[in-house]
């Protein structure tokens, strides 16, 4: 795939989990958080093109040979393991997401197993299929996912109040301030998913503008719905919402019939958690396959019905859903963004001092072989 394919798949991973259960850090954060969704944002683009970056200098793309290059075999093959657990527990959030939103605001009539259950199977084709095939779902899904959201943002303009977003830092920078941007962090650091299929773009050398470009997408997107959220509701109504933007774009109504705001919902939520659930279990598999040579049928099946049966647990209470979610926004932070960005810059530390040994090695070797021709 080439630099601009890589695009979509920044999207279709790193937009859904901000945009979906944003009360999670507007608990902490309160009026102040699209402040902290900035500030997260800026941070986002820096830590995506620093880990690029070293990439692309290294000429390495291995995620496990990065590890254990930066930490040592045995510690560095642990961290990566961990890594993987974490991508799995973004399975288990993609999914139970999906059947608790739907169940609680759209089709309350269907109980969560039974949407879990056109969620997780159908995925089990996809993600047999390869890199090009998932690539192809995704740029689909994406365009209508962002034709439906601009219509939404078009629809809700007369709904919203912009003065409702101040004031802001009334009681100065809080804790909860900093809780709510380090979540916002953590759940923007699933940029690690695409960051492992950077491998496969073809022309690396010349793909930062459009990653530049793809992470600006990102940001606006966070910005302004996060924004609008401030400028729809009030503060202590929006504290007592699951799933704001679903109630937000039950609003649009015109000449009494037209509402279509529930329909282009469906279309964001469903899509953009069935991408990003294929998208992860795809590159979980891949490096399954590849790092570790296993390859056995039965994993797709296995790891699909451990996501079922935690997902469900999950899906049926939404205090339990959000209870784990509030976790995971930090637990995604130590695993997607602390860990990576402390072992990028010991490998990059390392390939440094590589480079100056080898460097000093050739001159001594050079003043060497010069001595001896005078000799």
């Amino acid at each position: 795939m080439n630099k601009k394919h890589f695009m979509y798949f920044i999207w279709a991973t790193t937009i859904i989990s901000l945009k979906t259960y944003p009360t999670v850090f507007i608990q902490n954060g309160k009026r102040d958080t699209w402040v902290g969704m900035i500030i997260a944002s800026a941070i986002y683009v820096f830590f995506t093109l620093y880990l690029v970056y070293i990439m692309k200098k290294s000429k390495t793309y291995s995620l496990l040979e990065i590890y254990e290059k930066a930490l040592g075999k045995y510690l560095g093959s642990f961290l990566f393991f961990m890594l993987l657990f974490s991508f799995f527990c973004i399975l288990i959030e993609s999914a139970s997401i999906e059947a608790n939103s739907m169940h609680t605001n759209m089709l309350i009539k269907t109980p969560p197993w039974y949407l879990l259950l056109f969620f997780v199977i159908p995925a089990i084709y996809t993600v047999r299929q390869n890199i090009y095939t998932i690539l192809m779902l995704t740029i689909i899904g994406i365009l209508f996912i962002m034709a439906a959201g601009i219509n939404l943002g078009i629809q809700t303009l007369l709904y919203k109040t912009p003065s409702w977003i101040f004031p802001i830092f009334e009681n100065g920078i809080t804790k909860g301030f900093i809780l709510s941007t380090i979540q916002m962090i953590g759940l923007y650091s699933h940029i690690m998913i695409p960051i492992y299929l950077f491998q496969y773009v073809s022309n690396k050398k010349s793909s930062a503008k459009s990653i530049l470009f793809a992470l600006f997408i990102v940001v606006q997107m966070e910005v302004v719905s996060s924004t609008g959220l401030f400028m729809t509701f009030s503060m202590p109504r929006l504290l007592e919402m699951y799933y704001p933007k679903l109630i937000q774009t039950q609003l649009p109504s015109y000449f009494d019939f037209i509402e279509f705001g529930e329909l282009l919902v469906m279309i964001q939520m469903i899509g953009g958690w069935y991408l990003k659930y294929t998208i992860t279990f795809f590159v979980l598999l891949d490096i399954l396959k590849k790092e570790y040579k296993k390859q056995h049928p039965a994993l797709i099946y296995i790891i699909t019905a451990l996501v079922l049966f935690i997902s469900y647990w999950l899906s049926r209470d939404i205090f339990t859903l959000f209870k784990f979610l509030d976790f995971f926004t930090y637990f995604s932070f130590v695993q997607f963004f602390v860990f990576p960005l402390l072992v990028f810059t010991l490998f990059h530390m390392r390939q440094n001092i590589q480079l100056k040994e080898t460097i000093t090695d050739q001159e001594d070797q050079e003043n060497y072989e010069e001595d001896d021709s005078t000799i």
